[in-house]
């Protein structure tokens, strides 16, 4: 299995809400670099959903959680939107990574856009988060 922050990655670099390393407002997976107008994904708590009663197997809904890093509050404020309204749309979106397919089934948003303050560095970044889980087939 695909971990479900690089899916999450696959889909909102497609989707144009965040780009690639180079671009503007690039996105990563597990760390960020230093650098003004970026955004990470983490892989979070997850959740069992259901349980199949015939191979014991568990369904689990994947939690994440979306980083969001900006000189100027408006813009980060701004971008976090755009994630959580592209986010809250995918339903049956089908992704292919490494040659191997992978069907969204939803993503369920867990918490608003949260301000949690600025980086610790001499800049002061805006840094914005918002959780999910997100369900697979």
């Amino acid at each position: 299995m695909i971990a479900p922050s690089l899916v999450l990655k696959e889909i909102l670099i497609d989707e144009g809400v965040f780009a690639e390393h180079t671009g503007s407002w690039p996105l990563f997976v597990s760390s960020l670099p230093d650098m003004d107008n970026a955004g990470v994904l983490y892989d979070t708590a997850g959740t069992a959903v259901n349980r199949d009663l015939t191979t014991g197997e568990y369904a689990f809904a994947h939690g994440f959680q979306l980083k969001v890093q900006a000189g100027d509050y408006s813009e980060g404020y701004s971008k976090a939107c755009t994630a959580l309204q592209y986010l809250e749309s995918v339903k049956w979106k089908e992704v292919v990574i490494d040659k191997e397919t992978i069907l969204i089934n939803s993503v369920t948003l867990t918490s608003p856009i949260l301000f949690i303050g600025h980086s610790q560095d001499k800049r002061r970044l805006n840094m914005f988060t918002l959780n999910g889980l997100v369900r697979f087939l």
